[in-house]
C-alpha cells in the first residue's frame, strides 16, 4: 500500500487570474494498493504470477485547456487483475535457450466525478484505457550467438468520447449531455528482431515492428505502420 499528495504547481496556480476562475484548486492524492501470489515450478524454470491492483485518485488535477486553469475530478478509480506466466527452457538439444512470457490484465478503471461540466467529465469511462491488454514475448538464443525474438501486444476495448447531439441553443454550455462513448479499434502489434553477435561485444540486427501493418487506437493518430530496421550496437572498453 502506498499514498501520495501532488500539490497544484506554480505554474497551475499562475493560470488563475481572476476570481471568477478560481475553481479552489485541492491537492490531489493518490493511493495505490496490491496484492498477489507467485508459485514457481521445476526448480523455477516456470512460474506464475497472480495480482490484484487497485489505484484511487482524490481530486486528480486535470488540464481543461492550455490558457485555462486546471480543475479537479472528484475521484477516479482504476482496479483489476493480472496474471503473469514465464518459462525458460534451457539448452534444447544444446542448439539453442528458450525463453517466453505472456501476461494477461483486465483493467476496470471508472471516472467517479458528478460535475456537468464537460471540460472536465464527459462520462464513467476513462478515454484510451483498454479493458482487457495481452502481451507476449519469446526469445531463442541459440549457441551460434543468434537471438530470434518475437513480441506481441493486444489492447481490446478502449473508448473515447464523441459529440451525440449538438446543443439545442447554441449559447448553452457544454455538458456531459451531449456525448457518447465509442469503441475504439482493437489494436494488434506483432514485432521480430533477428540479431548476430560478433567479436563478443558487437551485434547486427535486423528487426520489423508492427508486422500485421495495424493502426493505433487513436483515429488521429494512426501510427507509423510496418517499419523496418536494420543497425550495428558495440561496446568499446
Amino acid at each position: 500500500f502506498a499514498m501520495k499528495t501532488r500539490f497544484p504547481s506554480l505554474s497551475e496556480y499562475a493560470k488563475i487570474q481572476s476570481e471568477e476562475e478560481d475553481e479552489n484548486l485541492e491537492p490531489e492524492r493518490l493511493y495505490n494498493g496490491n496484492a498477489g501470489f507467485e508459485l514457481f515450478f521445476m526448480n523455477k524454470l516456470i512460474s506464475l504470477r497472480g495480482d490484484y491492483f487497485i489505484n484511487v485518485v482524490d481530486d486528480r488535477i486535470v488540464k481543461v485547456a492550455k490558457d485555462e486553469p486546471p480543475q479537479n475530478v472528484e475521484r477516479t478509480v482504476s482496479q483489476g487483475v493480472e496474471t503473469i506466466f514465464t518459462a525458460e527452457t534451457g539448452k534444447l538439444g544444446v542448439l539453442c535457450n528458450l525463453f517466453t512470457t505472456a501476461s494477461y490484465t483486465y483493467l476496470h478503471a471508472r471516472n467517479k466525478d458528478d460535475s456537468e461540466d464537460a471540460a472536465v467529465n464527459k462520462g464513467p469511462y476513462l478515454e484510451f484505457t483498454p479493458v482487457h491488454f495481452v502481451t507476449a514475448d519469446l526469445r531463442l538464443d541459440f549457441i551460434s550467438h543468434t537471438m530470434i525474438n518475437i513480441w506481441a501486444t493486444i489492447a481490446v476495448n478502449q473508448r473515447i468520447y464523441a459529440m451525440d447531439h449538438r446543443p439545442t441553443d447554441t449559447d448553452d454550455p457544454y455538458s456531459t449531455d451531449y456525448f457518447t462513448t465509442v469503441r475504439l479499434h482493437d489494436t494488434v502489434s506483432l514485432n521480430t528482431k533477428v540479431s548476430q553477435r560478433f567479436a563478443k561485444d558487437y551485434e547486427v540486427y535486423f528487426m520489423v515492428k508492427n508486422i500485421l501493418d495495424d493502426y493505433n487506437a487513436d483515429p488521429f493518430d494512426p501510427g507509423p505502420g510496418r517499419t523496418f530496421y536494420l543497425g550495428v550496437t558495440g561496446k568499446w572498453h
